[in-house]
């Protein structure tokens, strides 16, 4: 069976893949059918012949799930496509990681309003109530 995958190059913890047309059988890294283009996960860069991936599916080869994504962020006309990179989660030390000075400045600030709301809603709230009258206590 043929199919599309991907067949790994670079470094050590520096990947590159190009996406290639292979037999099923073949080894990860061997002589490909035919190249149709690259990724580079590390600079978020793709290159794929969409042409040729549309003909030999058509013929009966079966995407790997990694190349079936890679086809719909692909370019139209075979172009170089810069994707766009994941932001960063926050991790759970991140409130012992140093913040900048103005990101702290903010959150004092945003601090700072909340408090001041809460403290107008609270006397808003103590002027509508009625104020209750003394009674004297008998004797």
């Amino acid at each position: 069976m043929i199919r599309i995958r991907l067949k790994r190059l670079g470094r050590n913890k520096q990947p590159f893949y190009r996406i290639c047309i292979m037999n099923q059988r073949d080894r990860r890294n061997g002589r490909p059918l035919q190249e149709i283009g690259y990724y580079n996960p590390m600079s978020k860069e793709l290159k794929m012949d969409k042409d040729a991936y549309t003909k030999w599916v058509s013929q009966g080869a079966q995407p790997s799930d990694t190349c079936a994504y890679l086809f719909t962020l692909a370019a139209d006309d075979g172009s170089l496509v810069q994707l766009p990179k994941k932001e960063k989660k926050e991790h759970m030390g991140a409130a012992n990681v140093a913040k900048p000075k103005a990101a702290k400045e903010a959150e004092a600030e945003a601090a700072a309003e909340v408090k001041a709301e809460e403290a107008a809603e609270q006397a808003a709230s103590a002027a509508e109530a009625p104020v209750a009258e003394e009674v004297p206590a008998e004797a």
